[in-house]
């Protein structure tokens, strides 16, 4: 949450349904209500709100693309959209893909300025978590990304 200190929360989902999840937390399981929004989890306990952002393993602030020009999907869902194009000069933020997870429809963006190297995914597909969306090579007027 902005302006609020993050603490560590270890939280295990068990399963899912529409707009709710079964969680565990310090041993115990129960329902709660979710809403994905980007890159956060919200949760409503009993009228307190919650925002969950998903820590992958490597470098701080990691997201979809990696120093190796990768565009990776942030989660697993159907493609519904493409709009990287092999060669295709792309701004930072522009979208790539977008994904539909949970019912809810999620944007792929460029991490940076660069050019569509390649493009591993279909509209209509599924795609797995950490899934290579695309690869991109930076424009030579941006800096390389962080390694």
């Amino acid at each position: 949450m902005a302006g609020a200190a993050a603490t560590p929360v270890e939280l295990r989902v068990h399963g899912r349904r529409d707009g709710e999840v079964a969680c565990e937390h310090d041993g115990v399981r129960r329902w709660i209500d979710v809403l994905a929004d980007g890159d956060e989890l919200w949760i409503d306990d009993d009228g307190h709100a919650f925002a969950f952002v998903e820590v992958h393993a490597g470098a701080s602030g990691e997201d979809a693309g990696s120093g190796d020009g990768i565009v990776r999907a942030p989660m697993g869902g159907r493609v519904l959209a493409v709009a990287a194009v092999v060669g295709a000069v792309v701004r930072k933020g522009e979208t790539l893909a977008v994904i539909e997870a949970m019912k809810m429809e999620h944007r792929v963006l460029a991490p940076y300025d660069g050019t569509v190297r390649s493009v591993g995914v279909q509209v209509g597909g599924q795609v797995a978590q950490r899934a290579i969306l695309a690869t991109l090579e930076p424009t030579s007027n941006e800096p390389e990304p962080a390694q």
